[in-house]
């Protein structure tokens, strides 16, 4: 098989040559998606928010402490807090960060 296949490329320089260029395009497509999947991620990840945590534990009825952090908006879960008014209290324990 493998010496009917060299002799047939060989007869037949065309067919040789297309299967590199269809193989290089292969692979270049498989390039450029794999690095449009790496700007999509660094714009997902560049794109900041400031979130509120907890600057530390706190027990159920205690005053809330905070600090305000930047982070990317893909790690802020929906239900995070961007603003707290004065004199709020714990309904439940709150774990610091």
């Amino acid at each position: 098989m493998g010496y009917a296949l060299r002799r047939y490329l060989s007869q037949h320089r065309w067919v040789y040559s297309l299967f590199v260029v269809m193989l290089a395009a292969i692979v270049a497509s498989s390039v450029r998606s794999v690095v449009a999947d790496a700007e999509r991620a660094r714009d997902i990840w560049t794109n900041t928010q400031i979130a509120l945590v907890a600057a530390r534990e706190h027990e159920a009825g205690e005053l809330i402490e905070f600090d305000t952090v930047e982070l990317p908006v893909v790690a802020i879960p929906d239900s995070a807090l961007t603003a707290l008014g004065g004199g709020q209290r714990a309904r439940q324990s709150i774990a610091a960060g």
